[in-house]
């Protein structure tokens, strides 16, 4: 029985991450000088402090993996996990665009135990644009390998050290993107997510986002007399409304929380291949989820740091069958980052943009 059938849609370590968080935030240093003399502070309504016109360099890691939780009334649950237990994401932000990449190298915590766990290849990329109350984010995520976590329950012999079963053609290609609007004007979404500027006085206000998602689970593996295979298509929308609120602490320290509920529509495309032939069926499933938001940092003029904790969860019946598909996951950031004066040539391209954009919104205040 191939388990898979029910998921569509259904202290080395630790020197090496600390050495390439120490490379990524100390190279900056050498603009620290120049970057101190020439900062001048632009303050909105007294509780922002603008710092775009400087090129942040941010490093981080983080836990966001993509895994998959599938609740079945006749069998065990199906908890499938890459073998990517943390990652290390380089960005970049200026103005209103931010731009980051993510790998796993088998160095960091929870990586690399290829025996046990088989391996995962995995890329990410990501762009965000932030303006005064608008804000979009657009993503594409390739993984492919996963491991049964809870082996156990499938074979009762299992114990700890032993392999776990894997399912190296698994692969999950997504394509991502979320988009909002923040009412009030005194809280800086910016100060929060890409730290281009700084929140100087405590404020809260409420946020509408909508997020969507393409994404393929597709079992590469070849289709055989005892062995099926699987592939889904599937698209993903949402719609919620959530509250945040952001203390400051002496112009420089922050605590942030936040909570957004939300519901959403899933449709899927599943298409079976039972060797001798293939079976294709849709699903539309209605979805309910809830997400929330601490964060903790230090964002001064020139250096910032923080951490933030996320947890959500999302549930919902796929449509003809008694598969019921759930997932609560938390995960963290570790952040660090330095600001300095952009290159010529990036100050000038997006003046270039921002001109051009504010040229074709006359009569209404500039957007950024």
């Amino acid at each position: 029985m191939n388990i898979l059938t029910n998921i569509f849609p259904s202290d080395t370590s630790v020197l090496r991450l600390l050495t390439m968080l120490v490379l990524a935030i100390v190279i900056p240093l050498t603009s620290y000088a120049q970057l101190k003399d020439s900062l001048k502070e632009e303050v909105e309504n007294g509780y922002i402090e603008r710092m775009d016109n400087y090129l942040g360099i941010k490093a981080s890691i983080n836990n966001a993996t993509e895994t998959f939780t599938v609740i079945s009334p006749s069998a065990p649950p199906i908890e499938l996990y890459p073998n990517t237990a943390t990652y290390a994401r380089f960005g970049f932000n200026y103005r209103f665009i931010s731009g980051s990449f993510r790998i796993a190298p088998d160095f960091l915590p929870g990586n690399g135990d290829i025996e046990s766990k088989g391996k995962t290849k995995e890329f990410a990329l990501g762009m965000e644009l932030i303006f005064r109350h608008f804000f979009q984010s657009v993503g594409y995520s390739c993984v492919r390998g996963y491991f049964l976590n809870n082996t156990k329950d499938y074979n009762t012999s299992w114990k700890t050290g032993d392999p776990y079963v894997q399912f190296p053609n698994l692969k999950y290609t997504g394509f991502e993107g979320s988009s909002g609007y923040s009412f009030n004007p005194r809280l800086s979404l910016r100060a929060l997510s890409t730290q281009t500027d700084r929140q100087l006085k405590s404020t809260g206000g409420f946020i509408v986002l909508s997020k969507y998602r393409f994404y393929i689970m597709n079992d590469k593996s070849e289709a055989s007399p005892t062995q099926t295979t699987q592939r889904s298509n599937n698209f993903e929308i949402n719609l919620g409304i959530g509250y945040r609120y952001v203390f400051v602490i002496r112009k420089y320290f922050y605590l942030s929380l936040g909570l957004t509920p939300y519901m959403g529509y899933l449709g899927s495309k599943i298409t079976t291949d039972f060797y001798t032939a293939k079976v294709s069926n849709t699903q539309n499933n209605l979805i309910i989820g809830w997400e929330s938001r601490f964060a903790i940092g230090y964002n001064g003029r020139s250096f910032f740091t923080g951490c933030s904790l996320n947890a959500g969860g999302e549930s919902y019946h796929q449509q003809y069958t008694p598969v019921y598909n759930q997932g609560t996951q938390i995960t963290y950031q570790i952040f660090a980052g330095f600001r300095f004066n952009p290159f010529r040539l990036l100050k000038e391209q997006v003046d270039f943009m921002q001109q051009q954009m504010n040229n074709h919104m006359p009569g209404q205040k500039k957007v950024f």
